[in-house]
């Protein structure tokens, strides 16, 4: 199954192929259970859990209840927002660790 642009560009600021087409299923409707979410995306009943953690933990969606567990999508706007802060810090880590590796490594390398 070839993946449409949205799902490309999703997975490009760091989601899963599953948490992308989990957070657009969240996006049409009010709510969902992680049962209904499951069934309707087709993603493992196993798995769902853990992406809908995931998501939470990135800002793409809320709980509206825990038994069952229900929850809903934070707007694009404000959830991309989040995702891409998200990203800039992950890569500012990055940068730092690579030039902390770099003046290392010039050290090692003087003779």
């Amino acid at each position: 199954m070839q993946k449409d642009t949205i799902t490309r560009e999703l997975e490009h600021l760091g989601l899963t192929s599953y948490e992308a087409t989990a957070y657009r299923t969240l996006l049409r409707r009010r709510s969902f259970t992680a049962a209904d979410l499951s069934r309707t995306t087709k993603i493992p009943r196993q798995r769902i859990y853990d992406v809908i953690d995931t998501l939470l933990d990135k800002g793409l969606c809320q709980p509206q209840s825990s038994s069952p567990l229900t929850v809903v999508a934070v707007p694009p706007s404000l959830a991309l927002k989040a995702l891409g802060g998200g990203r800039i810090r992950e890569l500012e880590g990055e940068r730092e660790e690579w030039q902390n590796v770099a003046a290392s490594l010039a050290v090692s390398l003087r003779v």
